[in-house]
């Protein structure tokens, strides 16, 4: 029997394999020991990171590369975040791209606007857990039109 058909457990129950992770996701962040978390967090068979430390920089990483997904901080050099967001959705080749923006900053009114810009989940730092992105990640992979 080949594995997407599934297979029977040994008390009879039928189990569906789970489908292989092959996808690609960019970080964008200026902290090295930030980056490093969420790198080391998504760390998975079939699961290929970019790194990016300048808003400019991750949008030419995500114009030529095409990543599946890109997770981000707001405050860098040459572009935050929120810039780099902002031409990301202006753009045809990137619209689709799911954008997860990783902020610690916090201001009235910040998160209607990163999701008018087309974030499509925005997470504290102080209160998000490193460990949930990979699930974040594949959920709005699986979402995804």
């Amino acid at each position: 029997m080949s594995l997407d058909q599934g297979t029977t457990s040994a008390t009879g129950s039928f189990v569906t394999p789970l489908p292989p992770r092959h996808f690609t996701v960019l970080v964008v962040d200026h902290d090295p020991t930030s980056a490093d978390q969420i790198s080391q967090a998504l760390k998975a068979p079939g699961v290929r990171i970019l790194r990016a430390a300048t808003g400019m920089q991750g949008y030419w990483l995500a114009i030529s590369k095409t990543p599946d997904a890109i997770i981000t901080e707001l405050g860098m050099a040459n572009g935050g975040g929120a810039d780099m967001l902002e031409c990301l959705k202006d753009s045809p080749e990137t619209r689709g791209i799911p954008v997860i923006v990783n902020t610690s900053q916090n201001y009235p009114g910040m998160r209607h606007h990163l999701e008018r810009l087309g974030a499509a989940a925005v997470i504290d730092k102080a209160e998000q857990r490193v460990a949930d992105l990979l699930q974040l990640v594949e959920t709005l992979l699986a979402s995804a039109p």
